[in-house]
């Protein structure tokens, strides 16, 4: 097999050595190049197996580069990588024919990993020429003015960056999907996101709060009735399913319809078409369904509440809110955006927060999630009195945990640390110190993945550590 070549443009040095070193080690051959100017220069006389690009370059960007190799090159595979990574560009990167996202900073083992599935196989590129890139649909493909909410935007942190990954790639499709989440992580929000990114943006985004309606009236805001349905039905009336037909229909906690519904839900996407209650004229339909809930779906077909036929049709992709308290990185910006809106809205000063009570807000559990957070930010600009918001004016639940990590707790576990300490020296320990150290690594850096989402890069500096300290104190451990 002979040796694959690999093309780096980065202006960052540091990142462009790494991958250099790294990718030759594994047996590539890989140029370098600062700009996108000198690659295109380079591809007038030699074309890669694989091009590896950073978005934000001086003068021409990453993305111009990554549309000029799909239409002139697209047996390319390109990898695009960035430490800008927002919903906006991820979901460009991929409708310009992206293989894969990688954002900065990445674990080198991942990023190898991630050239070797992209790089074609040998024997199969040879006999049978495969697009290595998504396949375009000029007269389907959404324009580039998405128009992301604020609260998706600002979603810096690993969790919800593997949500913006997900988007990007179900973008160019029109295939029923299922948003799961807890209440107030932003699921209706995430929906509009992916109707906007994809080829029905133009067409009608229809809604259904299946949680909000009497059970009753949901069959007849589904599908409509004729005149004289039943009693009551004095007029015509076009139900969601009609309203939405060649765009999407949002079924908002799906979970809660009924058992007859279900049924009627599952016909419709098997037949494709439907009849308003009392009609006799069919209705064809064209129509992606993107359902949420807040309940774990899989247990609720275990357990019968929800029937396996409607999970499969709706569940043909998959994606996962994350709590607010599983992207904590995102707080800080999440805040000052509540602040401002609120301030905007509310026609007050902005406050801001001191550091003491953004320490609170950082420990708090955030049940209600960003939905709570917003909420505290308009409760907070109307009821502080200074424009520096304080510990004190938050409210009873987080002074609470004020106490609880204030200087009582402290005490209680340097009390059972000392005692942990006593029973190891009594127990004739003859290494006190690496016995603790070791148990205290562990605890820090499981503390530290499940923090980053696994991102080990993230963890190590959130220790304080190299990264190279924490891939061989997890070896060491056995982690």
């Amino acid at each position: 097999m002979s040796e694959k070549s690999v093309w780096v443009v980065d202006d960052d040095a540091s990142i462009a050595w790494v991958l250099e070193k790294a990718l030759s080690k594994q047996g590539y051959d890989v140029k370098m190049f600062n700009g996108v100017r000198s690659i295109l220069a380079a591809l007038k006389t030699a074309k890669p197996d694989l091009v590896i690009s950073d978005i934000k370059m001086p003068g021409v960007d990453g993305l111009k580069l990554l549309e000029l190799l799909n239409e002139n090159f697209p047996m390319i595979p390109v990898i695009i990588m960035t430490a800008y990574s927002d919903l906006e560009t991820t979901i460009s990167s991929y409708k310009k024919g992206a293989f894969e996202y990688l954002s900065k900073p990445f674990d080198i083992n991942d990023a190898l990993a991630l050239v070797a599935r992209a790089l074609p196989v040998e024997e199969i590129a040879e006999s049978t020429p495969k697009r290595a890139t998504r396949p375009r649909d000029n007269e389907s493909e959404p324009t580039d003015d998405i128009k992301t909410n604020p609260e998706i935007a600002l979603g810096h942190s690993a969790p919800m960056q593997a949500v913006f990954k997900l988007i990007g790639r179900i973008a160019q499709s029109s295939l029923n999907t299922i948003i799961l989440g807890e209440s107030g992580t932003g699921k209706a929000l995430i929906a509009r996101a992916v109707h906007d990114s994809s080829p029905r943006k133009d067409q009608p985004f229809v809604t259904l709060n299946t949680a909000s309606m009497p059970i009753d009236s949901l069959e007849s805001e589904l599908f409509g009735y004729e005149v004289g349905a039943f009693k009551g039905a004095l007029g015509q009336k076009i139900g969601r399913l009609e309203q939405a037909n060649g765009g999407t229909l949002f079924l908002n906690e799906v979970a809660d319809m009924s058992a007859e519904l279900q049924a009627n839900v599952v016909r419709v996407l098997s037949e494709k078409c439907f009849y308003r209650l009392g009609g006799q004229t069919q209705i064809d339909i064209d129509i992606r369904i993107i359902a949420t809930s807040s309940h774990d779906l899989e247990q609720r077909v275990q357990s019968g509440a929800f029937r396996l036929d409607l999970f499969h049709r709706l569940n043909i992709f998959n994606i996962h809110l994350p709590s607010l308290s599983e992207r904590l990185d995102d707080l800080p910006a999440l805040l000052d955006h509540f602040l401002k809106r609120a301030a905007e809205t509310l026609k007050l000063e902005v406050k801001t927060l001191s550091d003491s009570a953004q320490t609170l807000l950082m420990n708090y559990a955030w049940p209600g999630n960003v939905r709570e957070l917003d909420n505290l930010c308009q409760r907070l600009t109307v009821m502080s009195a200074s424009h520096v918001i304080k510990p004190e004016d938050l409210g009873a639940e987080f002074t609470n945990i004020a106490l609880k990590t204030g200087a009582g707790e402290s005490h209680q576990w340097q009390r059972e640390f000392e005692r942990r300490i006593n029973a190891l020296l009594i127990a004739g320990n003859q290494d006190v110190s690496r016995a603790l150290q070791n148990q205290v690594d562990e605890i820090m850096i499981q503390s530290a993945l499940k923090h980053t989402g696994g991102h080990k890069q993230k963890a190590a500096k959130a220790l304080g550590w190299g990264r190279n300290t924490l891939t061989r104190k997890m070896h060491d451990l056995d982690l």
